[in-house]
């Protein structure tokens, strides 16, 4: 038998979130506008209270989670502007190697040297080992080298590129890996407010059972509207049925091995800032 925390979360899973929060609002003014008659069919003030407050702590947790997940695509973004960097690096290396191999036949280096064993693709990993495993013939070559890289160490240059991808793909590893939690944290509130709602229209129903017309004021149309909608259509929303009647409704070429330069500029980096949503 499921636990409580794993019904929420599957009940949050199947639920567009801002429709829930839509609800809930609608519901709690409900509850305040109709207490005294809910009270003694079970439903006191104060659980109308207690759903306007899990509504505002929603609220709040779906925007510190939008800012963290605004911060991981900014930190993905980075990182493969780093990655750009490399690549072009690894192609600018690759160009000059011959010509400084040949005024320089004495040199312990060979073409070979630049040679990869694997495709780098879009690893981050495999390209900040492959930096790091040509930097000594890099260093062999610097001056030779530094011609073809406007008079600029070739050895600081590709220090940089690979501290950026460390430290790119660093923080992207620590956000990607909080988030499903953030995420799991946030479908539980939602179950259980969505949970609040459905036994509020049970109570509305035996409170106003002589009532339909005021009893269908407490429904879930808002919930199923939004599931109609196609708001979430990875997850379609199989809602109970509300305890009360419904009121009816109005219906590019990747790059293991080509080193061509971007025909663009690279876009800056852009800096990791969290933005309120």
């Amino acid at each position: 038998m499921e636990n409580t925390k794993e019904r929420w979360i599957k009940k949050g899973r199947r639920t567009p979130l801002a429709s829930v929060m839509e609800q809930a609002r609608v519901h709690v003014s409900l509850g305040e506008s109709h207490a005294e008659a809910l009270v003694p069919y079970g439903w006191e003030a104060e659980k109308t209270a207690a759903l306007a407050s899990k509504v505002t702590e929603l609220e709040q947790a779906f925007i510190s989670r939008a800012s963290d997940t605004h911060e991981s695509r900014n930190a993905t973004r980075n990182e493969e502007h780093c990655l750009r960097a490399a690549r072009e690096l690894i192609h600018k290396l690759r160009l000059a190697a011959p010509m400084v191999l040949r005024s320089n036949p004495s040199s312990t280096v060979t073409e070979t040297a630049f040679r990869q064993r694997k495709p780098l693709g879009k690893s981050t990993v495999r390209m900040s080992k492959y930096l790091l495993q040509i930097r000594p013939f890099v260093t062999t070559l610097e001056e030779p080298l530094s011609v073809y890289f406007g008079g600029e160490s070739p050895t600081a240059i590709l220090d940089k590129v690979k501290d950026d991808l460390d430290k790119w793909d660093t923080i992207q590893e620590t956000q990607r890996g909080g988030l499903p939690g953030q995420s799991l944290a946030l479908y539980e509130r939602v179950g259980e407010i969505v949970e609040i709602i459905e036994d509020l229209n049970r109570v509305a129903l035996l409170a106003f059972y002589e009532q339909p017309e005021l009893a269908r004021q407490f429904n879930k149309n808002l919930l199923k509207r939004a599931s109609r909608a196609g708001r979430r259509p990875a997850e379609a929303l199989p809602v109970e049925e509300s305890a009360v009647p419904a009121v009816e409704e109005t219906p590019a070429p990747t790059a293991e091995e080509n080193w061509e330069p971007a025909a663009e500029p690279l876009p800056a980096p852009q800096p990791l800032l969290a933005e309120a949503v």
